[in-house]
């Protein structure tokens, strides 16, 4: 219904919506503050899942984690850092396309027991040199966070040569 009777990127349209098919006041105040609206919620703990969907150009639905310790953080884009960059694995694929990135397209792959009673979130996605190009690889991007629900940070876990 929403894309049938708002425009691109119409969230007071989309707000009207909700408040017509009986929203909940927190569900409309996340709309307002996140611009996105949740399709599914997994919950897992002190930190849940959130499949979202928004209003974009190219993709509009993506991964979020949140907690009452950190509120919503989104689990999209990964920047390869100097010392992903020096792991054996991930130059034996990406040496001859320095200019790959993560295509910020992520899929979840599981839930795990972080360290301390901690959370981690580990989603897959996929190495490119541009979006519209062949995959060169898929990597795992891992969310973790401690047992109040904190944001430790995200790092690359298992780096593959995507099979094309």
């Amino acid at each position: 219904m929403i894309y049938r009777q708002c425009q691109i990127p119409d969230f007071d349209c989309v707000l009207r919506l909700m408040r017509a098919s009986g929203a909940s006041p927190e569900a409309m105040d996340f709309l307002e503050k996140e611009e996105a609206w949740v399709v599914d919620f997994t919950e897992y703990g002190q930190t849940d899942l959130l499949r979202l969907e928004t209003l974009r150009a190219n993709t509009n639905q993506f991964y979020a984690l949140t907690s009452r310790a950190e509120g919503v953080v989104a689990a999209e884009g990964y920047d390869l850092s100097t010392r992903d960059w020096q792991r054996p694995d991930v130059k034996a694929v990406l040496a001859p396309h320095p200019q790959a990135f993560f295509i910020a397209k992520p899929e979840f792959v599981r839930h795990e027991a972080g360290v301390k009673g901690g959370a981690r979130f580990v989603f897959q996605d996929t190495v490119a040199e541009c979006r519209a190009c062949e995959p060169l690889a898929a990597g795992e991007l891992v969310y973790e966070f401690d047992s109040a629900g904190r944001f430790l940070g995200v790092r690359l876990g298992e780096f593959k040569t995507a099979n094309i």
